[in-house]
């Protein structure tokens, strides 16, 4: 079996990956390994897509204004900022476990 890859044998690889070929199906023609083609795919810069992240989905979120104070609820947890009135000084605080 052939270690080196002509200018020939790339060709193909190129035209084949992109003709949507799989790395066994280069392989079988070029009579080479799959992995072989797949490190000389990814040694010359083709690379395969991976599938596309899923989009998460937006927590609904409830803001109430007080004042001096702000709090952001979400489904579990609830952030809240006030200002202390002695002070003048802002207090964060996060509550996790929150229903």
């Amino acid at each position: 079996m052939a270690t080196h890859w002509t200018n020939k044998e790339l060709r193909a690889l190129r035209k084949m990956f992109r003709g949507g070929k799989s790395d066994e199906e280069i392989g079988a023609e070029l009579e080479r390994t799959t992995a072989g083609v797949t490190y000389k795919r990814n040694d010359i810069g083709l690379h395969r897509r991976a599938t596309p992240k899923r989009k998460r989905r937006r927590r609904q979120v409830t803001v109430v204004d007080r004042p001096y104070a702000i709090i952001v609820r979400g489904p579990d947890r609830e952030l809240s900022m006030s200002v202390d009135r002695e002070t003048g000084q802002a207090v964060l605080q996060l509550m996790l476990g929150v229903k």
